[in-house]
């Protein structure tokens, strides 16, 4: 219970946890990088970057306060939909 950090317990989980969502971040930012200098930013791929936007603020939002698990698996899921429409957009502009 008194454990120290960067030995287990509840931090090193939570931290853990912080460091998934800046992953999924990055690569949010790298899809939209890559659109926008391969001229695949359309309308289409910028509502998908703010659908993805907007979806993972009311995840944290949720998960802060009401934390429902089928709810924020939902919100989870369609975020990481939008991720993947905006790969399938990336692989359609590379491949023109």
């Amino acid at each position: 219970m008194n454990e120290p950090r960067g030995q287990g317990g509840l931090y090193a989980r939570k931290s853990a946890g912080g460091r998934r969502g800046a992953r999924a971040l990055d690569a949010h930012h790298a899809r939209l990088g890559f659109l926008h200098l391969s001229g695949g930013d359309t309308a289409l791929t910028q509502g998908f970057a703010w659908a993805y936007v907007v979806l993972r603020i009311v995840h944290s939002l949720w998960q802060a306060t009401v934390n429902r698990v089928p709810v924020r698996f939902a919100l989870f899921a369609l975020s990481t939909f939008c991720l993947l429409a905006l790969s399938v957009l990336a692989v359609i502009a590379t491949l023109g």
